[in-house]
């Protein structure tokens, strides 16, 4: 009897957690706050960008006369993202370029590398919070810019609203 009262608590307990469906409580994980943007978030968001890059139809005319001009794969720096908010700190925006960059190479679209002088594009990010009453947005915007055109030849951003704390 007490052995099947606590597998029927233990199933209980499953199906509770699985009602509620994929959206987990990042306050259960981030103790900042439920509207801080986390890490769990952050890896598809950079993945989702860069997917989105390289399905744009007008990235990829550029792309195709870049690889044709250069004869090769072209070089690729990402730049640091810049923190237009302030509650977002350096190291976890370290780590979304990271997160960039790995998803960048994986394509296998672009040679990465620390010199600018030397790429023929520059990957450069901003991150922003907009608020709006007790909701949170968490916006990360990036633009492509090709070095030797002088021109930005892809822009996207990708954004999760969160609720806050009353």
């Amino acid at each position: 009897m007490k052995r099947e009262l606590v597998c029927l608590l233990g199933i209980s307990f499953l199906a509770a957690g699985c009602a509620r469906g994929p959206y987990v409580d990042s306050g259960a994980y981030n103790p900042v706050s439920t509207a801080a943007y986390t890490r769990a978030e952050t890896v598809p968001a950079g993945q989702r960008l860069v997917n989105a890059m390289l399905a744009d139809p007008v990235f990829a005319r550029h792309y195709a006369a870049k690889v044709a001009a250069r004869g090769g794969t072209p070089l690729l720096q990402v730049a640091y993202i810049e923190n237009l908010s302030t509650t977002r700190n350096a190291t976890a925006l370290d780590a979304l370029r990271n997160d960039i960059e790995t998803a960048l190479r994986a394509s296998g679209r672009f040679i990465l590398s620390g010199d600018p002088d030397a790429c023929d594009y520059i990957l450069r990010g901003a991150y922003r919070d907009l608020p709006d009453g007790r909701r949170v947005t968490h916006r990360v915007t990036f633009r492509l810019h090709d070095t030797a055109a002088d021109l930005d030849v892809w822009t996207g951003s990708d954004e999760i609203a969160k609720e806050g704390t009353p």
